[in-house]
């Protein structure tokens, strides 16, 4: 294999040939069972780390990621303009920013060790098999393989688009309660679907309050707040009086690692000082509160927790949640219903798994005749 320049036009060539059935070639069965697991899993950055891998190995026949997983210098080679991730959005192939970093963080090489530690820990096994037998294969195999690839990319943005809703919106505070507790119970999505659902519920709070902007409500789950300069996971600002409201959204352990993450992000958004009476509102479970917080009698306020110069206070997710939709008049109803469907269609570049999509449809598909007699005013 001889070294090569990365282009758009390459990256076309490579996983998208015009001629894809001229070199037709079987692969072994492991093979094809390892890319059926690994693009039905609902981590879509393992089968990007395997494009950027095999892309890499087309560019630099000497490398190898099981050696040096960053040799091929990988965040160009997926993100820029002449990279994979533009070619991928111009054929609506749902694609993160950067998965060979984000699946990969922190690893030199990519052996049994990263695979041990990443979840669903079957599909990183799964994808480390697959480049394992993509590095020993001769240059012949290897387009075939991409060519493969582009196929399974292809099917899998056909699939997306099929199952994408166009619900009529519905303005049951019922439906909207108990469908998106369905969604944060079943389908949290590593923290995405909580942390929009919530961010868009306070967008519709503030949706004719102009004076208000709202920010987060649609940022991935895994950026963190201190990288990304963010006070929070969702923040509310005054155009004139700056920040009002700070929230922070999980289903899982409130843990000390990210309470001092959020007292970095603080004194990072303040310059350095953090001023008297900040609070940092938690949107959890009653079973993610952290040790030492004070705990209080009632369902929705669950307990707080002074941390340096930071008021914590941990308020149930569910409780909360309802409580704004119930609050909303039935166009804000209207409106989070649109916003919600939206996202759980496009996602962050359409990365939101096919089956929360079908889940959100049936929440709404079976609309009572009580709802659609109610209309604007069903409860």
């Amino acid at each position: 294999m001889v070294n090569r320049t990365r282009s758009t036009k390459s990256v076309n060539d490579l996983f998208f040939p015009s001629a894809r059935n001229g070199t037709a070639k079987e692969f072994p069965h492991h093979v094809n069972e390892d890319l059926d697991a690994v693009f039905a899993s609902s981590s879509t950055s393992f089968r990007e780390l395997i494009a950027t891998i095999v892309y890499g190995k087309w560019l630099n026949g000497s490398y190898d990621p099981r050696r040096d997983l960053y040799a091929c210098n990988p965040r160009p080679l997926y993100e820029a303009d002449d990279g994979i991730r533009p070619v991928f959005l111009d054929r609506r192939i749902p694609c993160g920013q950067s998965p060979a970093l984000n699946i990969a963080k922190a690893t030199p090489q990519l052996n049994e060790q990263w695979a041990a530690q990443r979840r669903p820990q079957a599909h990183a096994e799964a994808t480390l098999r697959i480049v394992d037998w993509a590095m020993q294969q001769d240059e012949g195999t290897l387009l075939v393989f991409t060519a493969e690839l582009g196929r399974r990319f292809d099917r899998f943005a056909t699939q997306v688009s099929l199952t994408q809703n166009n619900l009529d919106p519905s303005a049951s505070a019922r439906r909207l309660i108990q469908t998106t507790r369905m969604l944060i119970e079943k389908h949290p999505d590593g923290g995405t679907i909580p942390q929009a659902l919530c961010g868009i519920a306070v967008e519709t709070e503030y949706l004719h309050q102009k004076e208000y902007e709202v920010f987060g409500a649609r940022d991935s789950a895994s950026a963190t707040n201190r990288t990304s300069k963010k006070v929070g996971d969702i923040s509310v600002e005054h155009v004139e009086n700056g920040l009002v409201r700070i929230y922070e959204v999980t289903v899982k352990k409130f843990s000390r690692q990210r309470v001092n993450e959020a007292e970095q992000s603080a004194s990072i958004y303040f310059g350095g000082h953090i001023p008297e009476g900040v609070i940092v509102r938690v949107l959890c479970r009653a079973s993610d509160i952290p040790e030492g917080a004070e705990s209080v009698e009632g369902r929705a306020y669950l307990a707080e927790m002074e941390s340096g110069d930071i008021l914590f206070e941990f308020v149930d997710i569910y409780e909360w949640l309802a409580l704004k939709i119930s609050d909303f008049t039935p166009e804000q109803r209207k409106y989070f219903f649109t916003e919600v469907q939206t996202f759980l269609n496009k996602g962050k570049n359409g990365r939101i798994p096919p089956e929360i999509r079908q889940a959100w449809a049936a929440g709404f598909a079976e609309q009572s005749e009580s709802d659609d007699q109610m209309g604007d005013f069903a409860p």
